[in-house]
């Protein structure tokens, strides 16, 4: 825990749990939970694997490689940015601020990512069927479909066995998703 400065966490197998008021948090390769919350520092995020849980008031946060059954990040005012997330629950939420994201769908698993007045867009790799459900104040594009209008769209991708859920929305922004399935963007 500090109260101004950064905050670093590197090599560890029994997760971790930062607190920094004002300043960054840093956390690589680290094994097991990771319990992060900052009021105005940036937090990055590499090669976690376990659970993450990161809260921010005004900060940017920073996702690569996150691997767990857990991957809650929020922050109040700035941006999130992941790839390489491969969580079975992802829950990702900003007030207002963007949120750009790269991940895959685990069977039976979710992903929700909002925003107030932020864009959304998310890139999903899946090995199967997907739910996606989805509503923007702006722009809707699905895998190449674009609807107008403050309404929830639902679409179905893919064959076989469920992979996953995925629930888009942004209040007064664009929200844009893509499909990576057999090394196809669709």
């Amino acid at each position: 825990r500090v109260g101004r400065g950064r905050l670093e966490a590197r090599n560890l197998d029994a997760g971790a749990e930062l607190d920094a008021g004002a300043g960054a948090i840093v956390v690589s390769n680290v094994a097991g939970g990771v319990l992060a919350r900052s009021v105005d520092g940036d937090q990055h995020f590499a090669q976690v694997f376990g659970d993450l849980d990161a809260h921010a008031l005004d900060a940017e946060l920073n996702l690569d490689t996150v691997r767990g059954q857990n991957l809650t990040a929020q922050v109040f005012r700035g941006a999130i940015a992941g790839r390489h997330l491969a969580s079975r629950r992802v829950r990702l939420t900003a007030v207002h601020g963007d949120i750009t994201v790269a991940t895959e769908t685990q069977p039976g698993g979710s992903i929700v990512v909002a925003s107030v007045d932020g864009a959304v867009n998310v890139t999903v790799h899946t090995p199967g069927r997907i739910r996606v459900r989805a509503r923007a104040g702006g722009t809707l594009t699905l895998a190449g479909a674009t609807a107008a209008g403050d309404r929830w769209i639902e679409q179905q991708y893919g064959a076989g066995r469920a992979a996953g859920a995925v629930q888009l929305q942004s209040r007064f922004g664009d929200v844009s998703f893509s499909l990576v399935d057999d090394g196809a963007v669709r």
